[in-house]
């Protein structure tokens, strides 16, 4: 729905969703660092854990993601 709503609300929707996926991003980023904080000491005796995590859970979409929309831009 919100797909739609940006897409038949501005012109130029190029630039929205490109402001969308950078506030998108600056939030990931964020909220990255908001756990890190609040779970340091945890973080550091089971590290493995959290690299795991982060690759599995949060990165592994994004980087889905701009591989889809590169490979539909070549077409």
């Amino acid at each position: 729905m919100v797909n739609l709503l940006i897409y038949y609300t501005f012109h130029d929707s190029i630039v929205a969703v490109r402001l969308i996926s950078i506030v998108s991003i600056f939030m990931f980023v964020i909220y990255n660092f908001i756990i890190l904080y609040t779970y340091s000491k945890s973080l550091l005796q089971h590290s493995f854990y959290f690299i795991l995590y982060l690759c599995a859970l949060e990165t592994a979409p994004y980087l889905l993601l701009y591989k889809y929309i590169m490979l539909s831009r070549a077409y």
